[in-house]
């Protein structure tokens, strides 16, 4: 029997075209295959690496102090911050009302409220934002009047407060958005930002024994759909303004000062603060937005726009994008070496600044749109995954609430893979804490390489940016971490169906097939043969044979003969296993 050899495996799948119009290399079904190298081959699992967290992770980002690195955790109601170690609650205290003004003798402060402050003597404040410095800290304050309030400074300011700042006193007020509210931010300046679009922008300063606070100067009252990160601005995309929505407005602070955060959100003559309505060219709301390059893209329903700082009076220049690609959710951009991927209303593209390409069409577009779940398609998100050169389209299929499926690009070798992973709700990068190396994942004691004496494949470098993933479970995981999805096994399966032989006329009938196979040695796979007398038949197989990485040359078995020829590769064995090139031996009976 004539042996056909295929001998690059890792040109991705296709699950749109038809299998038989698939080139050699390329397969029409895969289960946790990613593919790059001319390899295809199973990724490593997620395993869990933080403290089970005490709120349903559906936001994060890692931040790091001189002394410490921590994971940031945001739930509905509360947010917890993560050193690896120690898990602390930074939930908002309730905010006080506004302050007038700040007088004081020596180091005795006078505080007046703009209306009564409903406190009593002998309560505990925290104030914060002010200037000067001495009037910020945790006071016992005696209360004098209705709006009157004092307290004992540490040292004397030296005059009256020139900025009043804010207060909260020490009762939790957890947030009050739901799922779908999703949580925008990052890291400004070396400061926390986060907001969720239904209470107030907040910031954490980075001690634990402090908790989220209103930015300084912003209004009160206000919010914002999303928040985006740009320079030294922070951008409010669809601020509520006076209790009006403006769907169309891009809002600005004034400039923040290295290591600071900005204290004016409303324009004026000293000031660079200020908004534009002038993405109101189109319809659709605005949705997020994200920089890329010296330009900040805002995506709308059905439009991007551009934000460029040109200094002067006008501060930003904002400039309609080419063609009308909108954004499905928040959360749904990537920047990669090649562009900025974003998740569309029905497609996946890629831009740099002028009109977007498709790069899944023709490929796996009708697939995604018709396995993701409509009603929850919202709570999709795109994340990189930089050591593998990835960016990861995460979505709920049909039927589920949570994203529980993985598109993979790889940008580099511009090839789709697909993952199977359970109740993803969010994915960040950034460096995890070192003192994870204390503990256990998935069975290496020495998860970050700390001994330097050994590299297993679960050992990552404490400076190597990773994928973190969030999922409602509660846990947190990394990515390409382990063997196992926090404990569960990772099933493995390549198909290629449709395969003609440039020759449909013909019953052809698969005998032995033999896959050179990268993996330890004794790693166990289950090869099927099959085939189907129509093109867009369903094939029918064989009995697995059973092929030891090792031991097995050939997996030998005739398979269901037919005019187009089905192979599949599965296996649930060990972490990695890598596919470089396949023999087929085959024969031809009949017509």
């Amino acid at each position: 029997m004539p042996i056909v050899k295929v001998t690059d495996c890792g040109k991705g799948v296709n699950r749109d075209l038809p299998p038989f119009e698939l080139a050699p290399g390329q397969w029409s079904d895969c289960m946790n295959a990613r593919f790059r190298n001319g390899l295809a081959e199973k990724r490593k699992g997620v395993a869990a690496a933080f403290t089970t967290p005490a709120v349903t992770p559906y936001w994060g980002c890692t931040y790091q102090t001189d002394s410490a690195r921590f994971i940031i955790e945001a739930g509905t109601a509360r947010v917890f911050v993560d050193d690896g170690t120690t898990q602390t609650e930074i939930t908002r205290y309730t905010e006080g009302v506004a302050i007038a003004s700040s007088t004081n003798s020596t180091v005795t402060a006078t505080v007046n409220t703009s209306s009564a402050h409903g406190r009593t003597s002998g309560d505990t404040i925290t104030r914060f934002g002010a200037f000067p410095e001495a009037y910020n800290g945790t006071f016992v304050i005696t209360v004098s009047d209705a709006d009157t309030f004092t307290y004992t400074m540490l040292s004397d300011p030296g005059g009256s407060a020139t900025i009043q700042g804010q207060y909260s006193y020490n009762v939790q007020s957890n947030f009050t958005g739901a799922r779908d509210n999703r949580w925008t931010g990052g890291v400004f300046n070396g400061i926390p930002v986060m907001n969720n679009g239904v209470d107030a922008p907040q910031y954490w300063n980075g001690d634990v024994t402090t908790r989220l606070r209103r930015f300084p100067g912003w209004p009160a009252g206000q919010k914002c759909d999303a928040l985006v990160i740009f320079k030294n601005y922070l951008v409010a995309l669809a601020p509520t303004i006076d209790g009006v929505k403006q769907p169309h407005t891009i809002l600005w602070c004034a400039a923040a000062e290295p290591g600071a955060m900005p204290t004016e959100w409303t324009a004026t003559t000293t000031n660079d603060a200020g908004a534009t309505p002038q993405a109101a060219e189109t319809g659709g709301f605005m949705v997020d937005g994200s920089p890329f390059g010296d330009t900040l893209y805002a995506f709308k329903q059905d439009a991007r726009f551009g934000v460029q700082y040109i200094g002067g009076n006008s501060v930003f220049r904002v400039f309609r994008v080419p063609g009308n690609d909108g954004l499905l959710a928040r959360g749904c951009i990537a920047n990669t070496p090649k562009g900025q991927v974003f998740l569309s209303n029905g497609d996946v593209k890629i831009h740099s600044g002028g009109e977007a390409q498709s790069i899944i069409d023709g490929v796996n577009r009708r697939w995604l749109f018709n396995t993701m779940d409509t009603t929850y398609a919202a709570r999709s998100f795109l994340v990189t995954n930089p050591q593998k050169n990835e960016v990861w389209i995460c979505f709920p299929t049909v039927g589920n609430t949570d994203c529980d499926r993985v598109l993979v690009w790889n940008w580099v070798d511009n090839t789709w893979g697909d993952f199977s992973i359970a109740a993803m709700t969010y994915g960040a990068i950034g460096l995890v804490p070192s003192t994870l190396s204390s503990g256990t994942i998935d069975g290496d004691t020495d998860p970050i390489d700390t001994d330097a004496t050994t590299n297993d494949e679960n050992e990552y470098s404490p400076n190597e940016s990773r994928l973190i993933l969030f999922h409602s479970t509660p846990r947190i995981g990394l990515a390409d971490t382990g063997s196992t999805d926090f404990g569960s096994t990772v099933p493995f399966m390549l198909e290629k169906t449709g395969i003609n032989l440039d020759d449909s006329e013909t019953v052809k009938v698969i005998s032995a097939t033999r896959p050179q196979i990268k993996a330890t040695p004794g790693t166990v796979l289950s090869i099927y043969h099959g085939g189907a007398m129509t093109a867009d038949g369903s094939p029918t197989y064989g009995s697995a044979i059973t092929f030891t990485v090792g031991t097995t040359n050939w997996a030998d078995g005739f398979g269901p003969s037919g005019r187009y020829l089905a192979h599949k590769i599965t296996s649930t064995d060990f972490p990695i296993v890598s596919l470089r090139s396949d023999d087929f031996n085959f024969g031809v009976v009949g017509r």
